[in-house]
């Protein structure tokens, strides 16, 4: 009985299958249509970059670079840039700047740079353009990929000078495609030093005995020549005093001072012996007796005036060891310091 069941059921359920003959329900589709909308884009990239010698660009390869010019004044420079000594002072130096394009791009694209602020008496130029807050245009039809150098020249200015101490700013630079006028940008964070100095500058007078060397510079070197009580004199020395016991020559001499990045009016000067002058020698400046401590030998002086100076040399008469040796050359160096007021 149980197994006759069985088959019953089973041969039921086949039946239905077999013999069915309503209409069929169509199949469900097997897929969905999927419709993709897709924009082509434009994607610029500027970085800038360290040229081999030049200043070093802290993040070279990057959209964010640092350059540090060093310390400078008016008469003095870094050795990373080439630096130009004069009342308004340059550091020169240069860097590179590359752009690439992905997506929709043109061939080319234009580069230009702003500067983020300004600061009184510093300017800057890249590539022969000066650089205001408005953008100015420093590249065109640049080839995407291809490093691009120019220079990088910071003036800093007599008048108004800058604080003396650290100047920062920061320059941006837009790349812009030619085709699209898409963009890409890269900031440069520029620093230095404007150092606060004074230089001394030594002429030759006239009136005095010939610079052996160092006119117009801060080393200079003159010669009294062969000289004696009786006699005649070399050119531009002349005898101020004659005694039994000593006499004193004269001769001239002009000294200028230079400031930069302070703000002092005026300056005093010193002079002083680097070491003890010979025996039975005496040297005074504007008849300022020297010693190997420094002396003011003039007051509030004006920067940039050309002063005229005397510089005495007084001889013993006696012979050595009291006197000074004879027939042979007796050198000394006079010091001279200015001190901003």
């Amino acid at each position: 009985m149980w197994n006759r069941a069985l088959g019953v059921v089973v041969a039921a359920i086949v039946a239905c299958g077999v013999w069915s003959s309503a209409p069929q329900a169509a199949a469900s589709a097997p897929y969905t249509q999927l419709i993709l909308h897709v924009n082509a884009g434009t994607t610029i990239t500027l970085t800038l970059v360290q040229n081999a010698g030049a200043c070093t660009l802290t993040g070279s390869g990057t959209n964010a670079a640092a350059i540090d010019l060093g310390t400078g004044d008016a008469f003095a420079g870094t050795s990373c840039s080439t630096f130009t000594p004069a009342t308004s002072y340059k550091f020169t130096t240069s860097f590179s700047y590359r752009a690439t394009c992905v997506g929709t791009c043109g061939t080319k694209y234009q580069l230009s740079a702003a500067l983020a602020s300004t600061v009184a008496g510093v300017t800057y130029k890249y590539g022969g353009v000066a650089l205001t807050t408005t953008p100015q245009n420093v590249g065109s039809a640049v080839k995407y990929s291809k490093a691009a150098s120019k220079n990088f020249i910071v003036t800093v200015s007599s008048a108004p000078p800058p604080s003396s101490g650290t100047v920062a700013d920061t320059i941006d630079f837009t790349a812009t495609d030619t085709t699209t006028s898409s963009t890409a940008t890269a900031t440069l964070a520029v620093s230095f030093v404007n150092q606060a100095a004074l230089a001394i500058y030594f002429i030759q007078n006239g009136s005095g005995v010939a610079f052996t060397s160092g006119n117009n510079t801060s080393a200079a070197a003159l010669d009294f020549g062969n000289v004696s009580a009786y006699g005649t004199l070399p050119a531009g020395v002349t005898q101020t005093s004659l005694t039994p016991t000593q006499y004193t020559l004269r001769t001239f001499f002009n000294a200028k001072v230079k400031s930069s990045g302070t703000s002092s009016a005026n300056y005093d000067m010193q002079a002083a012996l680097a070491s003890a002058a010979p025996t039975g020698l005496t040297y005074a400046v504007q008849s300022v007796t020297l010693t190997t401590s420094p002396q003011t030998v003039r007051s509030a002086a004006n920067y940039g005036t050309s002063y005229k100076y005397t510089l005495d040399l007084t001889v013993l008469s006696a012979a050595a060891p009291t006197g000074p040796t004879t027939g042979t050359p007796l050198a000394e160096t006079l010091d001279f310091t200015a001190s901003a007021n």
